[in-house]
């Protein structure tokens, strides 16, 4: 998987991140730390109706797509500590 951009959503935390394999969805949202779930993967924005998370192994995908994308600044580097289990 190889990630070609990524965007972060104004609502405190959603990071669109769009890959040769699909476009994902973390929630990353405050509201969202305190939950079993944080920092899920969705297949759409997590506010639309029949969002799901999407299969545990997509993690370790963006996990190592994150370790070899371009940008290695410290925002990236977050985003990918923020999916690891």
């Amino acid at each position: 998987m190889k990630i070609l951009s990524y965007d972060v959503f104004l609502d405190g935390g959603t990071v669109e991140v769009v890959t040769d394999n699909g476009t994902y969805y973390i929630d990353g949202r405050i509201e969202t730390w305190d939950s079993d779930n944080p920092h899920e993967i969705y297949d759409r924005d997590p506010d639309e109706e029949g969002a799901i998370i999407v299969n545990p192994n997509v993690n370790d995908e963006l996990i190592k797509a994150f370790e070899t994308y371009h940008d290695q600044s410290d925002y990236v580097k977050g985003i990918a500590e923020s999916i690891k289990r």
